[in-house]
């Protein structure tokens, strides 16, 4: 065979090629199907952290003994959170107390400072503490020490255990 020859069989080749129909893509598993759209699993987007929803499907199935076992696990896991907080950095539970307390008694909060403190909770929970949980870099609130300061008195206001913690977490 020629070069020549060789050459108009490779192009003939690579045309029928080219021109053949692609094949259909397979159908998705199941596995990969859409959530419902009654179901979201994205909550929100706080940084570069998601607030994701996961369903407890079957849970009304289960036996009571069942359901008072994972009551009492959920409860074992909230009192080892807040061990692992106080590992973590051992002001965190001051900390979060203080933002929550804040949180919860915001009337008198101005808005933009309660937005402020708000997303900071938000990172805070996320992360367990005060440090990113990927790289272990410090955040803090995005507003003026100054205006943190007057949300923390208006919280006191409202209520006198806030003022307690507020204030010794404010002079360290």
């Amino acid at each position: 065979m020629s070069m020549r020859q060789g050459l108009v069989m490779t192009l003939a080749v690579a045309a029928a090629a080219c021109s053949a129909k692609a094949p259909e893509p397979a159908a998705p598993p199941a596995a990969q199907a859409q959530p419902a759209p009654d179901r979201p699993y994205l909550l929100e987007r706080v940084d570069e952290a998601a607030v994701v929803q996961l369903y407890a499907d079957g849970f009304d199935e289960l036996a009571p003994r069942e359901k008072t076992l994972i009551y009492h696990l959920s409860r074992a896991a909230l009192a080892g959170r807040d061990i692992y907080y106080d590992q973590r950095y051992a002001p965190s539970l001051d900390m979060r107390e203080v933002i929550e307390e804040v949180l919860t008694h915001a009337e008198s909060v101005d808005p933009d400072t309660l937005a402020r403190i708000h997303h900071y909770a938000k990172l805070f929970w996320l992360n367990s503490g005060p440090h990113n949980g990927q790289t272990a870099r410090k955040f803090l609130i995005r507003c003026e020490p100054d205006a943190f300061e007057a949300a923390v008195r208006a919280a006191a206001e409202v209520e006198l255990y806030c003022r307690r913690q507020g204030w010794q977490f404010l002079s360290r």
